[in-house]
């Protein structure tokens, strides 16, 4: 591989078998889309000698987990089949910034220290709105409480960890993720009385809680009147609006008007990178982040 190459994608092809040890030391590749293919095994050790990759796509093949890695901000292993309890060395993805696992067979409980390792933690606010940074666990056996330190995440805008057998109640600390956009959590076995902590959420457009064991009453106000049935359905104990399970107070038959929210800028650039995030779906449907990456020479990668 030539040292000077810095973009690397061979998505959809038809490669199959283990990936060759051919990343010398000291290379400049920053981005490495090897998506949709036949790969399988272990990543080779080599991997680790590209310490400038920011981007790297090895979704929907068969490979086993990788190792450190400083510099990666986009991280997708979705679909390879994955299995066991996730082992997080210290600072293995300290500049991380979207991580996508899902669609595999992890098991045990989410480590708090995969979330301590993302950027989102670290980064200031000094504008409304920072780089894109998306979390995505879902359809896979995790079990447990859903860790604190995901609130601690001020950047985070997407998060997605529906169809896993996550328990305990919805964290208090939530209302720090000021900027976040989308909130997936059906097919868990949340429970306890249904927070006012995502009232605060002003950002929120797409918020799905459904088949979980929430009782009480639906936040009221702001975004909140906008999400249908479809966000609550599979919760026997929750009632109010959308639902037509009563409360039994003085409820309101309308929802409260939503504000409007602010659609300044939707993306930042950061480092010479521009992260666009569009959220596909319903209201309350799982949304899926589509990343467009680009450089100064408007090379593309999507997802």
């Amino acid at each position: 591989m030539s040292m000077d190459l810095s973009v690397l994608d061979m998505h959809k092809n038809h490669f199959h078998g283990n990936i060759p040890a051919t990343f010398p030391v000291g290379n400049k590749l920053s981005t490495l889309n090897l998506r949709d293919n036949q790969l399988e095994g272990a990543l080779p050790n080599s991997l680790s000698n590209c310490k400038e990759l920011k981007v790297l796509d090895l979704g929907n093949n068969n490979f086993r987990w990788l190792g450190t890695l400083p510099k990666l901000q986009v991280l997708s292993l979705r679909s390879n089949n994955l299995q066991g309890n996730i082992r997080v060395q210290k600072l293995s993805f300290s500049s991380l910034r979207i991580l996508d696992l899902s669609n595999n067979n992890f098991t045990g409980s989410l480590p708090a220290r995969l979330f301590n390792n993302l950027r989102g933690l670290e980064l200031q606010m000094l504008r409304i709105l920072s780089v894109f940074t998306t979390i995505d666990l879902s359809s896979n056996n995790f079990q447990g409480q859903i860790p604190q330190v995901i609130g601690d995440l001020i950047a985070l805008r997407g998060l997605n960890l529906s169809h896993n057998s996550l328990q305990g109640q919805i964290s208090e600390a939530w209302p720090n993720l000021t900027v976040l956009e989308s909130l997936d959590l059906p097919g868990n076995k949340l429970d306890g009385d249904i927070s006012q902590q995502p009232a605060a959420l002003s950002y929120l457009s797409v918020f799905n809680v459904s088949h979980n064991h929430l009782v009480g009453n639906i936040p009221r106000g702001k975004q909140f009147g906008t999400f249908d049935n479809r966000c609550y359905t599979g919760n026997s104990g929750l009632c109010g609006f959308p639902l037509s399970e009563s409360c039994g107070t003085n409820e309101l038959s309308q929802p409260v008007p939503q504000p409007e929210l602010d659609q300044e800028d939707n993306e930042e650039i950061f480092s010479g990178f521009t992260w666009t995030a569009v959220l596909i779906g319903c209201r309350c449907g799982m949304a899926r982040p589509t990343v467009i990456y680009s450089d100064k020479e408007q090379n593309k990668y999507e997802s």
